[in-house]
């Protein structure tokens, strides 16, 4: 797992199993999370592809 520095802004669960967030670092980006595979989403400079957190 990467850890970024950063405060989260505001953080909204959808479906049931997705997490939304806003975060400001250096600027704000978006982050999407999915709860039932791990797999995230962030429009922050060391993101943008999908990666799977789950843990094994």
């Amino acid at each position: 797992m990467v850890k970024m520095g950063g405060s989260v802004l505001w953080v909204l669960k959808s479906g049931g199993e997705k997490l939304h967030g806003k975060v400001l670092g250096l600027y704000p980006y978006y982050v999407e999370i999915d709860l039932s595979t791990g797999e995230s989403l962030c429009t922050c400079s060391k993101g943008g592809a999908t990666v799977n957190m789950s843990m094994p």
